[in-house]
């Protein structure tokens, strides 16, 4: 059966689904045998490669919530070593308070900021490539991973860096 439709005619088309599905579902066909590419979880309405793009969009919104944790935590780090560092009065001991202001104030004032613009923008590319229907935007693929290890070794840092900050004023507390 072969059916031809106008470019604008939704209402047909839509009629001869409903009508393509009841069949198949009467027959034993599931939706996913019929049409393996379109994504019933899509919350965009669009269909390219629509489950790794939203896997993708909520890695980023977890990434994008993570750099705001670690703003608060550096600034409540930063608050505890103007605290605890007078406490401090070995030569070694203020290296290493030294050491956890430089760390804050790069984290704090550059890196994290610097990352979360990088987040925002991915989201937007994302959005792009939706909105063209791009499958072939390899560009965007490739900024996803390289982004994604970017912050998986930000985290390390930041994780060890506090494991190392609380041993350290843990000391004097």
């Amino acid at each position: 059966m072969r059916i031809i439709f106008l470019k604008d005619d939704y209402h047909h088309i839509r009629v001869a689904w409903i009508q393509l599905l009841l069949i198949n579902r009467k027959n034993g066909y599931s939706v996913q045998s019929i049409f393996p590419m379109v994504s019933p979880t899509s919350t965009t309405n669009k269909y390219i490669l629509q489950p790794s793009l939203l896997k993708n969009h909520r890695l980023t919104l977890e990434w994008i919530s993570s750099a705001l944790l670690w703003k608060r935590e550096l600034a409540f780090f930063q608050k505890l070593l103007e605290h605890y560092a007078p406490k401090f009065s070995s030569v070694e001991d203020k290296k290493k308070v030294d050491h956890f202001q430089h760390f804050i104030t790069y984290y704090n004032g550059e890196l994290v900021d610097v990352l979360h613009a990088k987040l925002n923008l991915h989201e937007k590319n994302l959005a792009e490539t939706l909105e063209k229907k791009d499958e072939l935007n390899t560009k965007y693929f490739n900024e996803h991973e390289e982004l994604m290890n970017s912050l998986e070794a930000t985290n390390t840092q930041m994780l060890q860096g506090k494991e190392d900050f609380f041993a350290f004023i843990g000391r004097v507390m």
